[in-house]
């Protein structure tokens, strides 16, 4: 089971796992990428959702670290563990949590599968890069300091989103957490 606590570990992490996601999502056929069912989302939607879930902590990693804390507050409390997020994460799945608004895949049919599927990987690759810088940009401090409202979960400081998200991406992807994550 990986473990990650600092900044540069979790930055490793998010990489790491980031490129098996991008690898396991390149590796479906277009003809299955975009197959669904009424209550099973496809693997688009699956990458769709996923983009549209970075792009908020994209956008709140960006901001200054006075607007974080007037929008959010300051953490009050000691940051989860990647096991105890995961573990309140699985809880929250398990009774009936599920994605809403925003963060529900637009689902649509293309007439081009392979020019859609390229696209939609480039977007993936390119929200998740930005995710990435944005990290590189924080202290280690900031990780704890600073906290951002979750759909599902609540108020997670910085490190518990980016433990979140990094969980949250195998999740979708239909991987398991590897070992390697870890230096």
């Amino acid at each position: 089971m990986p473990q990650f606590q600092t900044k540069e570990e979790i930055l490793t992490a998010l990489r790491f796992e980031n490129a098996r996601v991008t690898t396991a999502f390149v590796n479906v056929p277009s003809s299955q990428f975009f197959a669904r069912t009424a209550e099973v989302w496809s693997v688009s939607d699956q990458v769709d959702h996923l983009i549209r879930s970075h792009k908020p902590i994209i956008k709140a990693l960006k901001l200054p670290r006075l607007a974080l804390k007037t929008l959010f507050g300051q953490a009050k409390r000691k940051s989860m563990t990647y096991l105890e997020l995961r573990a309140c994460y699985i809880d929250k799945l398990e009774n009936g949590a599920v994605a809403t608004g925003s963060f529900i895949p637009e689902q649509v049919q293309p007439i081009h599968e392979e020019d859609e599927k390229r696209n939609l990987l480039k977007r993936w690759e390119s929200v998740s890069e930005d995710l990435a810088v944005q990290v590189e940009k924080c202290s280690d401090g900031d990780l704890d300091a600073y906290q951002l409202p979750h759909p599902v979960l609540g108020t997670l400081t910085i490190r518990e989103i980016l433990y979140f998200t990094i969980f949250h991406n195998l999740l979708h992807a239909g991987l398991s957490e590897s070992r390697e994550a870890t230096p």
